[in-house]
């Protein structure tokens, strides 16, 4: 049995896991748990692929792996002594988001591939989701769920929509 901080499915037998700033992959179908690499916060991005930060000189960066090309790819540098957490990419629109923790508080940020990022708004909490192309979801001040347009035109609690 192996202790975990955070777990993320990558396809149906396969999870990526990490413990401090160890990755590691762990296969349900053969039982196995492999070392991957350095990092935290892994989240999903699409079958075979994740996002999480990791730290190299100095820099926390915000990468996407895919387990089976083994490509892994540096979407953003965050500036020197910020600490990412918990990102979030939706490849097909070229969107991320994730939060920078700052004393007591996380800021948001949402960012564009190659454009500046934009700062969306704060939370008691860590873990922000951008949900679809402009809705970015987080826990709000109150405990809520908030939301926020992905440019932070204002944060609100999320109402939610029922279709049928």
């Amino acid at each position: 049995v192996d202790n975990f901080e955070s777990i993320a499915y990558v396809d149906d037998t396969l999870l990526v896991a990490c413990r401090d700033t160890l990755l590691f992959l762990i296969d349900e179908a053969d039982s196995t748990v492999t070392f991957f690499g350095y990092g935290w916060d892994p989240t999903f991005v699409a079958r075979d692929r994740f996002a999480y930060f990791m730290r190299e000189s100095g820099l926390c960066n915000f990468m996407v792996a895919d387990i089976y090309t083994e490509t892994i790819q540096n979407l953003r540098n965050l500036p020197y002594g910020q600490i990412g957490r918990w990102p979030t990419f939706i490849p097909s629109m070229n969107r991320a988001v994730y939060s920078i923790q700052e004393s007591e508080k996380s800021i948001i940020y949402s960012f564009q591939i190659g454009q500046p990022s934009t700062r969306i708004d704060s939370s008691l909490f860590s873990q922000c989701c951008l949900a679809d192309l402009n809705l970015i979801l987080f826990t709000g001040p109150d405990g809520r769920i908030y939301q926020s347009d992905f440019s932070g035109g204002g944060s609100f609690p999320y109402m939610g929509s029922y279709e049928e």
